[in-house]
C-alpha cells in the first residue's frame, strides 16, 4: 500500500507542477500530452492518441475537438489505409506548445536542481514499461521521446 500512496503523491505533486505551466493556457495534462504526441507523429489519430495517453477514446476526442475550435490543432485526410482522419497542431497550437516548452523546459531545470536526475528519469521510465507490460495492466501508455542532452540553465529556487 505504501507504494501506491507514495506515487499517488508524486502524481498529485507532478500534476500541480504542470498545471502551474498550463494554467495560463487553459488546457488540461491530457492535452499537454496530445500536444507531445502531435508532435512525435504528426498525422496520428485520435485513437493512437487516446491509447498513449491511457484516456477513452471518447475522452480524447472530446480533448481534440476542443483544442480544435480553440484553434490550436486540425484534422486532415490521413495517409494511412487505416484510418480516415490525422490529426496536427496548426501554426497557433505550435506557437502555444513552443512557449510551454520553454515553460516545462524550466521545471524541467528546478526537478534536476531536486534530485530528478537522468539517471532517476531512465529508472522511472523502465519501471513504466515493466508495469505496462504486466498481463493485468490495461493501460498501456507509450513513452514519449525527449532528448536527454536538452539542458537549460538551473535558476534558483
Amino acid at each position: 500500500m505504501r507504494r501506491m500512496l507514495v506515487f499517488r503523491q508524486l502524481s498529485a505533486v507532478l500534476d500541480d507542477k504542470l498545471a502551474e505551466v498550463t494554467r495560463g493556457a487553459n488546457l488540461t495534462p491530457q492535452d499537454v500530452l496530445v500536444f507531445a504526441w502531435m508532435e512525435q507523429k504528426p498525422g496520428i489519430s485520435g485513437s493512437n492518441i487516446a491509447r498513449l495517453v491511457g484516456r477513452k477514446r471518447q475522452n480524447t476526442q472530446a480533448s481534440l475537438e476542443r483544442l480544435e475550435r480553440r484553434g490550436l490543432v486540425q484534422k486532415f485526410p490521413a495517409s494511412y489505409a487505416d484510418r480516415n482522419v490525422g490529426w496536427g497542431m496548426t501554426d497557433k497550437g505550435a506557437e502555444l506548445w513552443g512557449e510551454l516548452v520553454r515553460d516545462f523546459r524550466l521545471q524541467d531545470a528546478m526537478l534536476e536542481r531536486y534530485g530528478v536526475t537522468d539517471k532517476v528519469l531512465d529508472g522511472l521510465e523502465e519501471l513504466i514499461t515493466r508495469l505496462t507490460r504486466h498481463p493485468n495492466t490495461t493501460f498501456s501508455p507509450g513513452l514519449i521521446e525527449v532528448p536527454k542532452d536538452e539542458k537549460v540553465p538551473a535558476w534558483d529556487v
